[in-house]
């Protein structure tokens, strides 16, 4: 039971190699040692029951927590995975729908080997519109649809009228024209038809040379200074001439009549 005890030896010849303690034995572990190797592997074996209890909720013992009334329904191994591929595959799809939806949205690629041409940026394709304008025009379109149907009760002319209409407005057009011709001669006349050509009568070389709004102002201003000038040297030059006066309360003795004898 015990080998590790050595043997007492009282005769003299008697001698021998001891089979525990050769160099090729296998090392002994002491009664202590043992008892705790037997201890260690006791809570080992504890552990891995409790690590086992719960990754393995449905192993049975006691009242089973995961399988009261009120538990919430656990998924097996096999739902778990394919809920999760499930998952998957709606975020596939939610990525196509998006890059379908909002196509400015760049791709962004991690592999460096991935190339193409974008096919809305080709020089053939069409020019897309961006969200600001996509956003005006279905304003427009929605104030459009609202005025057609404010003008659905109203009066509608016939073709007659409209024909009669825009047959008014373009003499009007023409009247117009007219007139700011005749107002405004220093206009010159736009003609597109290349056959056409006549001489101004304005421009031609015998014409009196005629001056500009501006300068007519700037020319009365000159003669009117000039002619009071010319009415303050008269006075000057003809101190017998008599002042005008025209108001009545004005009155003053002259230099000539105090000189006149009494």
């Amino acid at each position: 039971m015990h080998p590790e005890n050595k043997v007492t030896i009282v005769d003299p010849c008697v001698c021998g190699r001891n089979y525990f303690e050769r160099p090729s034995s296998v090392e002994l572990e002491t009664v202590e040692e043992s008892e705790e190797h037997a201890h260690v592997l006791a809570d080992a074996t504890a552990l891995k029951k409790l690590a086992t209890d719960y990754m393995y909720p449905e192993y049975e013992f006691g009242r089973n927590y995961f399988e009261i009334p009120s538990a919430v329904d656990i998924e097996s191994g096999g739902e778990a995975e394919e809920r999760i591929k499930f998952w998957l595959y709606a975020a596939a799809r939610k990525n196509f729908a998006t890059a379908y939806i909002h196509p400015e949205i760049e791709v962004t690629t991690c592999d460096q080997c991935a190339f193409g041409r974008s096919y809305f940026e080709r020089p053939s394709v069409l020019e897309v519109e961006s969200t600001k304008e996509a956003e005006e025009r279905a304003q427009i379109l929605a104030d459009a649809a609202a005025l057609k149907r404010e003008t659905v009760g109203l009066e509608v002319e016939s073709t007659k009228e409209t024909e009669e209409r825009a047959q008014i407005l373009a003499d009007a057009a023409a009247l117009k024209k007219l007139t700011a011709d005749y107002i405004h001669p220093e206009i010159k006349v736009k003609n597109v038809y290349p056959i056409t050509f006549v001489r101004n009568f304005f421009g031609k070389h015998s014409a009196v040379e005629m001056e500009w709004t501006d300068k007519t102002a700037e020319r009365a201003q000159i003669l009117a200074d000039a002619l009071a000038r010319k009415k303050v040297a008269s006075d000057y030059m003809r101190p017998e001439v008599g002042i005008i006066l025209v108001d009545s309360c004005s009155f003053g003795i002259g230099s000539r009549l105090r000189s006149m004898p009494c």
